[in-house]
């Protein structure tokens, strides 16, 4: 049975008139422990159904009995009883050896109590719950809480309860590990117990089992379990509690953790995590927690940078976050300032290589700032490479910086064996003899040795390396130790730094879980004398020292490895041993003389001024945000046009009140502050203006201060309200006697919905006038006689509509009636012909017959009436411009549809644009990117011709992909529609988008050609480039090879990388093609090699075959050459062929080499190079040196020359695509 509170099944009301039951509310925390524990088998909540090793009874027990009932225990303060303990003279003692474990905590006090129960029928019928006579243990009041019916449940329902918890201060905890025991009152032998462990506080102040026992078993002896006479006999029964209570050393111990405040209790707070992104916040508390580091970022000049855009920025703001807020911190500003996005943070990655690219990125924004130099000045060491022979005076050797080392943990049971394996010598003997130059071939030693250690020392533990046998990356979980304080001066070469290398562990990154999955956190002590703490996200905790060291260093373990703390599992059941998932990743030590300069306090002069500022006035923004959210039910919006504002509409309708980027149109500030001084009007958008008012201000004050805002004497004011055809028009006059209404009153007086937000024209009234000139002689004229119409002029010529004022006519005038008004507005001559219609809805645009009246043709108040010149015959023929009349422009605004074209990805346009290697046209951005507004009706060729106008290419060498999981070709057929290309995607996208790409061949020849990317390797790697060819499906390689000089020649003659041709004239018989697998040479393909056998999944590579292949002397070979990171599981990069001369000293081997990639020194030197079989056979590498012989140590069919250095491409670590890691900003 589970433990859990009382609480859980009765609530806290009195019952029987018995003493109230105190009030507990069950947390997460809690309820993660009410599991039934369906087998018996012994955890947190342990039971023993009978004792086997029988002694005298309880009566006789050398503890004595007090006048309670209550059995005391001699000695409330002794020793725990503990499985090491001597056997135990009584039972009872021996049930608590069995069932209470040691959990390695300090002891406060212990204490067994006795009740002694006369009469279980008198207990059971006078109440539902009775506690028991309250016991002291460790200066503590204690009590038992016994349901004899149960608590609404069919057993004996037993707890512990807290007597002190009405005078205990604010925040309280105890922990303690208890025993609960029914027994016969006359032997016992016949008992049943069962263990729990809890911290008691102010939301939990008693913790028991509400299942303690079926009452029907109380009353039955069952000897099968151990109990041979009933647990109630007489009508008497004895209940007992053994009570330990603990040291709460951390203040934390089986703490629920509900309502906890980190920097409460310790002082710091953790960072929010996005997703998978606890790899980083691990990282980043302990590189904020190196005070010196975190100074040296604040150095860094920024403040004219944005932190969307400055990962110095966005850092420094984290840093000032952690030292200043009392919540966890955010870090999406801070991703987003490295160019990531949602899918970068729900991805893990490699913690040691996000280190290096975030501080090489820190590096640069230091360089010719005050923080120059930090970096290496915290992290950099040195190390000495060497061979030297053991015979003849001859050492090579070679120096080079480091930033973290890598140890191994395999084979490797402590932190000095890995440094030992490290730096132990390798003897070169036998057939591996060195050649030393002037010597020849002699015996030597081979290994690294440590010129220094940085003051910050990062380790880095190999827990991840790849299984021979599996085939796969797997994760080393063996027990490696590490001590809290180290000497590393047996590493180092002799010399002045050997005296300093004392270091003493600051921080410890752990990882839980496997290879596919996990959790980072980090344990790190921030000050020199101070507690360690383990950082968890969001979450920090104080910890003991052993939680961060010992309990971090894997390996087989105890019994209690698998399980929580909270719940310990004692050792009745016989040792067990789980191997750790959770263990120590990274280490970072501190050099001990330079701990006090490091961890010295960042004070606040230390923060760049700019930062408490800017955060500050964020700070007052978001509450100012806060604030009108929580005051949000005082506000309404209001929707204002006017014709002023009108004017800029030129679509259907007055305004545009609804659009889809209506929030940018919002306002949301008040237009009026508290104190009713105006604020500046919010902007212009589809002809309206939207306010954020209170609905407590009154149409006499909205009136006044429109007239302000818009600079008019007075207006009149009309609700506009939705018709059922979807528009929206003015349709009631608010007249002067509704001046004292409010706001919110005329919305619910004049629209259906009150819900619905409030649209008013602000009509300026001297504008308002008749047919004839004058004005309504009143509002009840305008009101009842009178129909407001608002006028539209289209322009044919400019496609244009634009709406020119509004007037008032009669229900009795007709049409006649209103041309000369608009002839007089548009200053024409008083013969122009005119076209009238009416603005139904889109689709619906009505010529005005001229002998009906307005009300007979039904025209209301705020309906329009759109007019154009009556254009001749030769007029209408001399103009292109399909939308002639006012019908045809709004059926093309109808299917009017503003497309953006985007370069395919990884077509050639694409990589032409990403290598700046042509010019765009006009009206085409730089990415290649351009917008057109199109009808959806138009077809496939229409639009082909289109975006060919816009590239300056031929129609039918351009095709489109649509936008869905990825860009899908669309078919060529011409019926074909636009809007049927734009829905044809599995998404839809808003706004619209079409990618597109221009072909060498006519897209009617592409069912006889076949599409081939061929990456081809210039004179060096780095001049890698992408050829598309499209090749007969019936042809052979030659074609390829024919097409690729080709294309190359013709690029050549224009940008030439590194001052050469991509590619000689010795023809296309000296183009290697070849197909490449998991980034290995496959395949080479012959000229004669069938076109259609080439697989579409194949990576193809070509080059131009080196001269030097062409020049080899006798002995000279060629190799194929990979690349990869770490472990050979991680290839990356384009495989390449190298020839190997015979006889010659590998450091001029790595001169041909670095000439064949393309590299600077600076680059070139970070490779290692070494020699592996085609197919690994052993995970074993041995790097090579510049006195090795590669032609001697390497064999031509059946190895590979691999270089060792970062992938910066993307790469698969656990069987998915993983990026690696960049930071762009």
């Amino acid at each position: 049975m589970s433990p859990s509170s009382a609480d859980e099944q009765m609530g806290s009301e009195e019952t029987n008139g018995l003493e109230q039951m105190p009030g507990v509310t069950i947390t997460a925390g809690a309820n993660e422990n009410k599991l039934e524990n369906t087998n018996n088998s012994p955890d947190r909540n342990t039971q023993i159904k009978g004792i086997t090793d029988k002694t005298s009874p309880i009566s006789p027990m050398s503890n004595q009995e007090n006048e309670n009932g209550a059995l005391e225990s001699p000695g409330g303060r002794g020793s725990p009883i503990t499985p090491n303990s001597p056997t135990p003279r009584h039972p009872i003692d021996a049930t608590i050896q069995k069932m209470v474990p040691d959990m390695g905590y300090p002891t406060v006090g212990e204490y067994t109590f006795k009740w002694h129960i006369k009469s279980w029928r008198e207990l059971s019928s006078k109440s539902e719950k009775e506690y028991g006579p309250k016991f002291t243990c460790a200066g503590y009041q204690w009590r038992l809480l016994c349901f004899p019916r149960g608590n609404s449940v069919d057993s004996l329902s037993l707890y512990l309860d807290f007597a002190d918890k009405e005078t205990m201060e604010e925040g309280w905890g105890v922990c303690a590990q208890f025993l609960l025991f029914v027994a016969n009152p006359h032997d016992d032998s016949s008992v049943h117990a069962q263990y729990s462990s809890h911290r008691f506080d102010s939301t939990e102040s008693d913790w028991g089992f509400t299942k303690f026992l079926p009452l029907a078993k109380l009353h039955q002896a069952d000897p099968a379990n151990g109990i041979p006479r009933p647990l109630i006999e007489d009508d008497q029964t004895v209940l007992m509690a053994y009570v330990r209570v603990i040291k709460d050393e951390t203040g934390i111990l089986w703490h629920s953790f509900k309502d906890y405040d980190s920097k409460k209790v310790t002082g710091y707070v953790g960072l929010k995590n996005q997703g998978a992104t606890c790899y980083m916040n691990s990282l980043l508390q302990s590189l904020y927690l190196t005070n010196f580091f975190r100074k040296s970022v604040f150095q860094i000049p920024t403040e004219n940078d944005e932190p969307s855009q400055s990962v110095a920025l966005a850092l420094q703001r984290v840093f000032y976050q952690l030292m200043t807020s009392d919540t966890p911190v955010g870090t999406l500003e801070l991703t987003k300032s490295f160019g990531w996005d949602t899918i970068d943070a729900f991805m893990q990655h490699d913690v040691q290589e996000f280190n290096r690219v975030l501080q090489d990125n820190l590096e640069g924004k230091m360089k010719g700032t005050p923080a120059e130099n930090a970096i290496a000045k915290l992290f950099v060491g040195k190390m000495k490479s060497y061979i030297k022979c053991v015979d003849v005076d001859y050492e090579s050797s070679r120096t080079e910086n480091y930033y973290d080392i890598q140890l191994n943990v395999k084979g490797c049971k402590t932190l000095e064996e890995s440094f030992k394996e490290y730096c132990a010598e390798e003897t070169m003997e036998g057939e591996n003899k060195y050649m030393a130059e002037g010597f020849g071939l002699q015996d030597a030693r081979k290994g690294v040795k440590f010129l220094d250690f940085p003051p910050v020392l990062h380790l880095q533990l190999k827990r991840f390396e790849y299984d021979i046998k599996k085939g796969t990356l797997v994760k080393i979980n063996d027990r490696h130790e590490f001590p809290t304080e180290v000497d590393l001066s047996e590493f180092i070469e002799d010399g002045e730094e050997k005296k300093d290398m004392v270091y003493k562990l600051h921080g410890v990154l752990v990882h839980s879980g496997d290879l596919s999955g996990g959790h980072y956190c980090a344990f790190i002590k921030p000050e020199p004398e101070g507690k360690w703490l383990k950082f968890d996200d969001d979450r920090v905790i104080p910890v003991r020292e052993t939680e961060a060291t010992e309990d971090n260093f894997g390996g087989e373990s105890g019994p209690n490895a698998m399980v929580p703390i909270r719940y310990p599992t004692p050792g009745m059941r016989g040792p067990a041993t789980y191997k750790r998932f959770t263990n120590a990743y990274m280490l970072v030590y501190i050099r001990a003389s330079a701990l006090n300069e490091i961890l010295a306090p960042v004070l606040p002069e230390d923060v760049p001024e700019h930062l408490p500022q800017r955060l500050e006035e964020e700070r007052r923004r978001e509450e100012e945000r806060d604030r009108e959210m929580r005051e949000s039910h005082l506000y309404l919006k209001v929707h204002v046009t006017s014709d002023a504002l009108m004017r800029e509409h030129h679509a259907f309708d007055l305004a545009e009140f609804e659009t889809k980027d209506n929030s940018s149109s919002y306002d949301s500030t008040p237009m009026f502050s508290r104190n009713n001084t105006p604020k500046p009007p919010p902007p212009t958008k589809s002809g309206c203006r939207t306010f954020r008012l209170r609905k407590a201000m009154t149409i006499r004050e909205f009136r006044e201060k429109m007239c302000e805002d818009l600079d008019i004497k007075d207006c009149n004011l009309w609700v506009m309200s939705a018709r059922q055809n979807r528009t929206t028009r003015p349709d009631t006059l608010i007249s002067a006697e509704d001046d004292n209404l409010k706001l919110s009153d005329v919305r619910e007086k004049h629209l259906a919905h009150n819900r619905s937000d409030l649209k008013l024209y602000v009509e300026d009234t001297s504008m308002a006038v008749r047919l004839d000139g004058e004005r309504p002689t009143d509002s009840k004229e305008a009101k009842d006689s009178l129909f407001l119409v608002f006028l539209k002029h289209y322009d044919p010529a400019k496609m244009e509509i634009t709406i020119i004022g509004h007037t008032y006519v009669k229900k009795t005038e007709t049409a006649p009636d209103i041309v000369p008004f608009i002839l007089h507005q548009m200053e024409w001559s008083a013969n122009t012909p005119l076209r009238l219609f009416e603005e139904i809805r889109p689709t619906m645009i009505e010529e005005i017959k001229h002998k009906m009246t307005f009300e007979n043709a039904e025209i209301v108040n705020g309906d329009i009436i759109a007019f154009q010149r009556d254009l001749s015959p030769e007029e209408l023929e001399s103009m292109p411009n399909p939308t002639r009349a006012v019908p045809d422009y709004y059926d093309w605004l109808l299917y009017k549809v503003s497309v953006t074209f985007k370069p395919r990805p990884n077509s050639r346009d694409f990589k032409a644009i990403q290598n700046k290697e042509n010019q765009s046209p006009a009206g085409v951005n730089g990415d290649g990117e351009f917008v057109i507004e199109l009808s959806k009706r138009m077809q496939y060729d229409a639009v082909a011709e289109k975006v060919a106008a816009e590239l300056k290419v031929d129609p039918l060498k351009i095709r489109f992909s649509m936008e869905g999981t990825g860009p899908r070709m669309i078919k060529r057929k011409t019926e074909v529609s636009l809007l049927e290309m734009l829905n044809a995607g599995y998404i839809q996208s808003s706004p619209a988008v079409l990618y597109y790409e221009t072909l060498e061949v006519p897209i009617t020849e592409l069912d006889y050609k076949k599409f081939l990317t061929v990456n081809f390797l210039g004179p060096t790697l780095k001049d890698e480039r992408t050829v598309e060819v499209f090749a007969n499906k019936t042809g052979t390689v030659s074609e390829i090879q024919e097409a690729l000089v080709q294309k190359l020649k013709h690029e050549a003659s224009g940008d030439k990388p590194n001052g050469q041709p991509l590619i000689g004239s010795r023809g296309a018989s000296q183009i290697r093609v070849w197909a490449v697998t998991s980034h290995k040479i496959d395949k080479e393909f012959s000229a004669d090699y069938p076109i259609a056998n080439i697989q579409d999944y194949s990576t193809l590579y070509a080059e131009e075959i080196p001269p030097e292949e062409d020049e080899m002397e006798k002995g000279d070979f060629v190799v194929g050459c990979i690349h990869f990171s770490k472990a050979l599981i991680n290839a990356h990069s384009a495989p390449f062929r190298f020839v190997i001369k015979h006889g010659e000293r590998f450091e001029q081997t790595k001169r041909r080499l670095q000439t064949r990639l393309g590299l600077p020194d600076k680059e070139f030197a970070k490779i290692k190079f070494t020699v592996v079989p085609h197919v690994p056979l052993s995970s074993k590498m041995r790097y090579l040196n510049d006195d090795d012989v590669l032609s001697d140590s390497i064999e031509e069919k059946n190895e590979l020359l691999a270089l060792d250095h970062p992938d910066r491409t993307i790469r698969s670590r656990s069987g998915g695509m993983e990026k690696a890691i960049k930071i762009f900003n």
